[in-house]
């Protein structure tokens, strides 16, 4: 599948040089995105995006404009969004700060369903139990261990989710993403402990995919 990619300027030398690695995926102007998010599945915004006034007129400028695209939000982008233009159309990946951050409350189960119903949209809160609500139901997952908790595992979430959301129901691709992202934690933890990182985490994900699938 083809990715395409925009970062801000202050990565571009870095995004070069993966492009000299890499033909996997095309880097994008960040004056292009408009013409780009008309022709993706689904966007993903937030990863080292910053939060920088510039990053909250463009998180909510693509929300605003293109109500009929797919989007995931997390890291950054959960800081800058305009709650109020969240709808069925968007995930959202937020850990507990970044929950109260949004919504100006503490984050809960009820809570999550509640707001999942207020503004319409799929929220996948991120803990020790994963909630994720469309606002008229709530799963929990137990999947996943504190060997999570190191930087770049909630990255690993964000990606498998929007690849999820390609071609699925968004409340069954955040459900799926949550629980394969925290299985592939465990198997890793049975093997190592927590002496594993996000890069372990991503290795793993396409085995822990295969045991489901041939289970």
């Amino acid at each position: 599948d083809l990715i395409y990619f925009s970062s801000v300027p202050e990565n571009n030398r870095l995004v070069h040089k993966l492009k000299e690695k890499s033909c996997e995926f095309i880097a994008v102007d960040r004056h292009d995105l408009d013409l780009f998010v008309r022709k993706t599945d689904v966007v993903l915004i937030g990863p080292g995006l910053g939060r920088s006034p510039d990053a909250r007129l463009l998180v909510n400028h693509l929300l605003q404009n293109y109500p009929g695209s797919r989007f995931v939000l997390d890291a950054d982008a959960l800081h800058l969004v305009d709650p109020r233009l969240l709808g069925s159309n968007c995930i959202i990946t937020p850990h507990r700060p970044e929950f109260k951050a949004i919504f100006g409350c503490a984050a809960s189960r009820s809570q999550v369903l509640a707001m999942a119903k207020k503004y319409g949209c799929i929220i996948a809160l991120k803990g020790k139990k994963d909630y994720v609500s469309n606002g008229a139901e709530l799963k929990v997952n137990l999947t996943g261990n504190a060997g999570m908790t190191k930087g770049g595992t909630g990255d690993v979430l964000a990606g498998l989710t929007a690849a999820l959301a390609c071609t699925n129901d968004l409340f069954l691709a955040a459900r799926a993403a949550v629980f394969l992202n925290g299985f592939s934690g465990d198997r890793l933890y049975e093997r190592a402990g927590y002496m594993y990182d996000a890069a372990d985490l991503i290795a793993e994900l396409p085995r822990a995919m295969k045991w489901c699938r041939d289970f």
